[in-house]
């Protein structure tokens, strides 16, 4: 709460996104070794890096390109692959702490809601290995926030709120193509 007792909703979710972003991070580089599907994600971003051509077809690229970009910043290990990851994962977070914020607007339902979220099994190793649904998770559940944030927008200021939320679903099925059921619920 503010100085007068007024929620601050946007500090509360950056607090949980730093918290969140520790615990991803924390011993992120064991095992160093490639791991489950990173046996397929890893070696596509490096493809991408080695501009060799596409590899692992069946999905599109942009969560690839995120891999890639990891690799490219802290090197190809084991930080490098799961880096973008972590900050999936904790944009997920977040994200369900703004679904619950604007639904609700009250603290508590958001604040436990992003905690489960946090503590969630799945979210957390996804958001620690190099897979493309961590990014998957995170652009659906930040699209479903911007179009709740435009449902509650002022008279005639819906629209970029809108478009944010087009463009977020477009980035969801940019990574996956699993996000179009999605993008059809949402519609």
């Amino acid at each position: 709460a503010g100085m007068h007792g007024r929620p601050r909703p946007f500090l509360v979710a950056i607090l949980i996104g730093l918290a969140a972003e520790a615990l991803f991070l924390w011993g992120v580089t064991i095992p160093s070794k490639i791991v489950f599907d990173e046996i397929h994600y890893v070696p596509a971003a490096r493809a991408l890096l080695s501009l060799s051509g596409p590899v692992n077809t069946e999905h599109p690229l942009l969560a690839k390109e995120f891999i890639a970009a990891g690799i490219a910043l802290f090197s190809d290990n084991a930080l490098g692959w799961r880096f973008f990851s972590t900050i999936a994962g904790a944009a997920t977070v977040m994200g369900v702490f703004a679904i619950l914020w604007l639904l609700y607007r009250r603290m508590r339902p958001a604040v436990m809601g992003a905690i489960f979220a946090l503590l969630n099994f799945t979210i957390y190793v996804e958001a620690r290995i190099a897979m493309i649904d961590p990014f998957l998770a995170a652009f659906t559940l930040w699209g479903i926030a911007a179009m709740l944030w435009a449902m509650r927008a002022p008279p005639g200021k819906a629209w970029p709120r809108w478009i944010l939320s087009a463009v977020l679903f477009g980035l969801a099925v940019g990574t996956k193509w699993a996000a179009v059921p999605y993008v059809a619920w949402a519609g």
